[in-house]
């Protein structure tokens, strides 16, 4: 399988001197789910910020497409096809949810007005296709403002989805949900599986356990394992420095 996303001895080191990430390796393919699991602290967080342009690395290399894209602006590699969701919904109260998916669109496009004319018959097919994947197709004239907190993480994954990103990078997007909306977001993500490429950063193990996903646990900067959920679960150095008793 082809390797969409490459990181090779990535280093990211903060002013003092703090070493957040320290010769990570990571390989994902086209299509494929994989999450980065590890306790606060480990690195997660910042590799997303590194791959996303977020963060400038002190070293190493970071491959999209084969193609060299450490240090690049996040608005460049927004427009390359690398889409980023944060943790807390980045959606436009006063937009409805139509609205805001237009205007990611539109953004992606390079487009300064934000709504109006400017999307194609199959952009606005592709809108109508997220709206019906993350299910809020019956809320499309709704306000983001009078969305559920749950409705607003699909919004925003809808928004990141409907630029056509083919690299999606979601930061803990079950935080703040309850069970049924955790559940939806997992089989959402499984039926991303193969159309697109995703990594995400998630503390919950349950959902986790749910997901059609390899998993590449980080400690301390490091990569400590790489495998399946249950491979990675039933390491005794992955409990012993994350998942503790409960997990044994």
């Amino acid at each position: 399988m082809e390797d969409l996303l490459r990181v090779e001895g990535l280093e990211v080191t903060y002013e003092g001197g703090f070493k957040a990430l320290d010769g990570v390796d990571l390989k994902v393919t086209k299509g494929e789910l994989r999450v980065l699991l590890g306790p606060n602290g480990a690195g997660k967080t910042t590799l997303l910020d590194a791959i996303s342009g977020r963060v400038r690395p002190s070293r190493g290399r970071i491959l999209f497409r084969a193609k060299e894209i450490g240090g690049t602006p996040e608005h460049v590699l927004a427009w390359k096809g690398v889409g980023r969701k944060f943790q807390n919904p980045g959606v436009l109260n006063g937009l409805t949810v139509l609205e805001n998916l237009v205007v990611a669109t539109r953004r992606r496009k390079g487009l300064l007005t934000s709504l109006g004319p400017g999307l194609s018959a199959e952009e606005w097919e592709v809108l109508e296709s997220t709206l019906g994947l993350v299910g809020l197709q019956d809320k499309r004239y709704v306000k983001a403002a009078a969305l559920s907190h749950g409705e607003r993480q699909r919004l925003e994954l809808a928004m990141v989805l409907s630029t056509g990103a083919e690299l999606v990078l979601l930061d803990e997007p079950t935080a703040g949900l309850t069970r049924s909306e955790t559940e939806a977001v997992a089989d959402l993500l499984n039926r991303l599986r193969g159309a697109k490429t995703v990594v995400v950063v998630e503390h919950d193990m349950n959902f986790v356990g749910k997901l059609a996903a390899s998993v590449t646990v980080l400690h301390l900067g490091k990569v400590l394992r790489e495998g399946t959920f249950e491979e990675v679960r039933q390491d005794p150095k992955v409990r012993a420095v994350y998942l503790g008793r409960a997990y044994a």
